[in-house]
């Protein structure tokens, strides 16, 4: 893996841990779930060949801390660090955008806010089925989904897959 540009940014109740590696236009990649930066190791240096690649630990999630461990933390806040990102390393021009899970949430209310911040936005699996027409139907699968989880913690301890985890 090539060595990254390693610093931390600032923002309003935490420190985040950044790094950027290659040359080009950005490309900001953004974690979901509880997982940090290193979940892009396997990718960022075949992106970093044609673009800039920009990865931070998101707010309270591995090397970025909170100011206040017990503070809420909220979808607006995550697009605010992205956006503060975008606006340090490539201020005035817009950049491209990728999400996974909790990441792609972000990234989706960062284009809802700031729409010219983003060339182009990929959401990978944003977990919004308040969206779908049958929004029930999921919410409905994601109860019994965490049911079925805490059932199998009762008797076999805590479940470490997918999808146990409940993602809502």
């Amino acid at each position: 893996m090539a060595d990254p540009t390693v610093g931390n940014l600032r923002v309003d109740g935490a420190t985040l841990h950044c790094e950027v590696r290659g040359e080009g236009p950005l490309l900001l990649l953004i974690p979901g779930g509880m997982s940090g930066a290193a979940r892009f190791d396997a990718v960022v240096d075949d992106l970093a060949a044609q673009y800039a690649v920009a990865t931070c630990d998101p707010r309270g999630m591995a090397r970025s801390a909170l100011d206040d461990p017990e503070a809420e933390q909220r979808v607006a806040e995550h697009a605010d660090d992205a956006l503060r990102m975008l606006d340090l390393l490539s201020p005035g021009r817009p950049a491209r955008v990728f999400g996974a899970g909790w990441g792609a949430v972000a990234a989706l209310h960062l284009l809802t806010i700031r729409p010219e911040r983003a060339e182009g936005v990929v959401a990978h699996e944003p977990p919004v089925v308040e969206v779908l027409p049958d929004a029930s139907e999921h919410r409905a699968l994601i109860a019994r989904v965490q049911k079925a989880c805490r059932r199998r913690s009762a008797r076999r301890g805590p479940c470490r897959r997918w999808p146990c985890r409940p993602w809502a």
